[in-house]
């Protein structure tokens, strides 16, 4: 940390900047050598405790960094900056003391000699530090994104360029719903609408124009910014170096319009009402899918604090098993929501590689932080299926990857050349007496010319015979 690599952590320093420069140093090195002589030296017992008491002093004030590990921390070791300068100061001092003994004639010129070096490196210092902190540090990515630069860049356009009468401000972060929102320097009679940049969008439908502000260190979902893009006015920002700080998109009121594909209607209590949601054509086994929910903020819904709160989407057969979950803040604070308000939640949805093709089903939910579910209060679907739970959508048909796409894994058992056994699932739960089922995936490599059948075997693992047989047909 003296020498060679300092402090990492962009939020106080120039990233691994050490304490000295390279002959600042030397005298650093030899003040500690000074130091631990005079200290232990019978000859000047005047002096030995206040060179002892400064090594005590350096050591105790750099125990902390020590114990918490190899991750420099300067702000850890503030409490040693006194000893370590003054080090660095006794090396320098030793070093013209030596000087001076050896040539006494020429103590005058030593004396010059120091005196100048001290000022030029107290001026070649100044200049360094200034042109690191004032050009180099302030304008790091790293430190903008520690201080949210970006968000006081919004907060001083919005003082000279306000909003104009009757305007909806959004601003698109992370952390919405917790600390970003207390740390925006501005105030105005609106307020701003905020959204998680990521992983929401939001829209108030109505008559009144809307500013979206968004930071260059936090953009957009790229589907929300293709309907952004399409739509409005934008006019990107700079900071005082050229670097782009933010994009401000002027939405006209009419101009967004985001129905979702798949209508449905489902309220929670004291939460939004899911009106749809968006997904693929076609669900394939091994893949993602992209599923956007779309969400209306029903009446009564306003002056509520903010709660993380997950949106919940989960993939089920006929039979209600549910073989993947997904779920992510919903994204759009309620501090923020008004009767009417619009917003969407993305997700990308695993559909499992086990999963067996056919006809499957999604169900909704939303959770606290703690993971309690919100209740219910009505739910009206488009599905075809009469016996199906309330909150369900469906039946959609999951398939299987082309075969010429699929890459066997090193581990599949391949019978006859022509039926190879990919994975298997079991139940979450085996005990005596329960059920268990058995998920086995198979893949058809060609055509079998015979009709195949599975025999599954349950032993202790020992070589003796099978302590239960069953055999059924392969499909």
């Amino acid at each position: 940390m003296f020498s060679f690599q300092g402090d990492t952590a962009a939020r106080y320093h120039v990233d691994a900047r050490p304490v000295f420069d390279p002959l600042t140093s030397v005298f650093f090195y030899l003040g500690l050598v000074a130091a631990a002589w005079l200290a232990f030296h019978r000859q000047a017992p005047d002096r030995r405790s206040s060179y002892g008491l400064l090594l005590l002093w350096l050591a105790a004030m750099l125990a902390p960094n020590v114990i918490t590990g190899v991750d420099t921390s300067f702000l850890r070791g503030a409490g040693a900056i006194v000893p370590i300068y003054l080090l660095a100061a006794l090396g320098l001092d030793t070093v013209y003391g030596w000087l001076r003994r050896r040539w006494p004639q020429r103590s005058y010129l030593w004396r010059t000699i120091f005196a100048a070096l001290v000022a030029l490196g107290a001026l070649l210092t100044l200049l360094h530090t200034w042109r690191n902190y004032f050009d180099l540090w302030i304008n790091d990515d790293d430190v903008r994104l520690v201080y949210r630069t970006d968000l006081a860049e919004i907060g001083h356009y919005l003082a000279e360029n306000p909003l104009p009468p009757g305007a909806q401000l959004f601003i698109a972060y992370d952390y919405v719903a917790e600390t970003t929102p207390q740390e925006f320097v501005y105030y105005s009679d609106n307020g701003a609408t905020w959204f998680d940049n990521a992983g929401a969008f939001g829209w108030r439908p109505g008559d009144s124009p809307a500013w979206y502000f968004v930071a260059e260190s936090k953009p957009l979902a790229p589907l929300a910014l293709s309907r952004l893009q399409a739509s409005a006015e934008v006019e990107t920002v700079l900071y005082d170096n050229g670097q782009e700080a933010f994009a401000l998109y002027r939405l006209d009121p009419a101009g967004l319009t985001w129905r979702p594909l798949q209508d449905t209607h489902l309220e929670f209590d004291s939460g939004p009402t899911l009106v749809g949601f968006d997904m693929p054509d076609t669900l394939t086994r091994g893949e993602n899918a992209p599923i956007t929910l779309h969400w209306s903020v029903p009446e009564g819904r306003q002056d509520l604090p903010n709660r993380l709160t997950y949106a919940q989407l989960f993939l089920e057969d006929k039979s209600g098993n549910v073989w993947q979950r997904e779920e992510s803040l919903l994204g759009y604070p309620e501090a923020g929501w008004r009767t009417g308000d619009r917003f969407v939640t993305f997700l990308d949805l695993e559909i499992p590689q086990g999963i067996p093709p056919g006809p499957v089903y999604f169900r909704f939910g939303l959770r606290d932080w703690q993971g309690a579910p919100y209740a219910e209060i009505s739910a009206v679907s488009q599905s075809t299926a009469g016996d199906q739970a309330p909150a369900r959508s469906g039946p959609y048909l999951v398939r299987s990857r082309p075969t010429g796409d699929v890459t066997l894994a090193p581990e599949a058992a391949v019978f006859d050349g022509k039926v190879a056994l990919q994975g298997f699932t079991l139940s979450s739960q085996i005990a005596p007496g329960l059920p268990t089922d058995i998920s086995l995936d198979w893949l058809a490599l060609e055509k079998p010319a015979d009709d195949y059948r599975v025999q599954l075997q349950l032993t202790d693992g020992l070589a003796g015979d099978p302590l239960y047989v069953e055999t059924k047909r392969i499909w």
